[in-house]
């Protein structure tokens, strides 16, 4: 399934967004860690071995390890150590800014860092309020303008989003970011020439891997596969390990109605990778590998992937397109490949 994944696209550079189960965690792998204190340091490893710090600026961090006494955390490009007694997650996190606020209604931050770890818990109305209360207190602060404008995007406020990015733009007009940030909104807009423009911007301040595969995805919309299918390519160029940019591409190979463009071996390829790098946790990627199978005239293996596909029942729930999956399934065991509808140029 060619995946528009936009919203995690486009996380704030201040935060990442993932969801907290409601039992206790195992683990912090894909969760925020939220800094206890201000002040705090990462610990980031060297090609010696030797460990060299940098200041913890950000509301919340990703968490990509998980150690007996530590965190590993993204920040950008950079990866590093936060120790588990200095960060907390969502639930303690919003209980301590809860108090924090109690104690100082005027400190934009402490709304910021709750309306964070609201986002991670899905509060979003609540989000947005924290958002609101924080931009008001301190109109101009960029940070909080870019994070309230991803949460009204989560709630599809698109003009509202769209404001916040443009302020955004206005005072740094040479950072690459909020041009692919208005451009998604854009695309949820489904005016996909305008997000264009913007993903062009952004290139031009610094290709990035994200910003191809929006270009794809826009290219896509607007029935032009061979400019879809270049623009994944060029992301996987940059990143080869880009998921999104990997699967969106095995995806049109596999599916495209113009059989001049389809190439069945290779959308294996790229969709196996991209399952093998998310741990084959992901519905809509295994969807991808058992139409590029079919594609290949492999039916019994896209059968098979498709029912795994079909086990996942929190994305057949939570996705629109699960109807789908069903469908292709028939489509495979009559031995039939998938070819998906043609978009009229735009």
């Amino acid at each position: 399934m060619r995946v528009a994944c936009l919203l995690l696209l486009f996380v704030p550079l201040w935060a990442v967004a993932a969801p907290v189960p409601k039992t206790p965690m195992k683990t912090w792998v894909g969760k925020l860690a939220f800094p206890k204190r201000e002040g705090l340091r990462i610990a980031c490893p060297n090609d010696s071995g030797a460990e060299t710090e940098i200041p913890a600026t950000l509301l919340a961090y990703s968490v990509i390890q998980d150690t007996s006494t530590r965190v590993k955390v993204r920040e950008g490009k950079i990866e590093g150590y936060l120790e588990k007694s200095d960060v907390m997650q969502s639930p303690e996190a919003i209980d301590e800014f809860d108090r924090r606020i109690a104690a100082n209604a005027k400190e934009s931050r402490s709304y910021a860092s709750r309306g964070w770890a609201f986002i991670e818990m899905k509060k979003l109305e609540l989000a947005e309020k924290d958002y609101n209360i924080a931009v008001a207190l301190e109109p101009n602060r960029v940070e909080w303008r870019n994070n309230r404008a991803y949460v009204l995007q989560a709630l599809k406020k698109y003009d509202e989003a769209i404001e916040d990015y443009d302020f955004v733009i206005q005072q740094y007009a040479n950072w690459e970011f909020p041009y692919r940030a208005r451009a998604s909104v854009r695309i949820a807009q489904k005016k996909y020439a305008a997000a264009l423009e913007d993903l062009a911007i952004a290139i031009e301040r610094e290709p990035t891997a994200e910003a191809y595969t929006q270009t794809g995805m826009a290219h896509g919309r607007m029935g032009d596969d061979e400019k879809e299918l270049q623009a994944y390519e060029q992301a996987i160029a940059l990143n080869p390990n880009h998921v999104l940019a990997l699967n969106n591409r095995a995806w049109s190979l596999a599916t495209c109605p113009v059989a001049k463009l389809r190439n069945g071996k290779s959308a294996v390829e790229l969709a196996t990778k991209a399952c093998e790098l998310t741990n084959w946790q992901n519905a809509g990627y295994i969807d991808t590998l058992a139409a590029a199978h079919a594609e290949v005239g492999e039916f019994a293996e896209a059968a098979k992937y498709q029912r795994e596909a079909l086990r996942d029942t929190a994305y057949l729930k939570n996705n629109p397109e699960a109807k789908g999956l069903r469908d292709r399934l028939e489509l495979y065991e009559a031995k039939k490949p998938y070819r998906r509808p043609t978009v009229a140029k735009k």
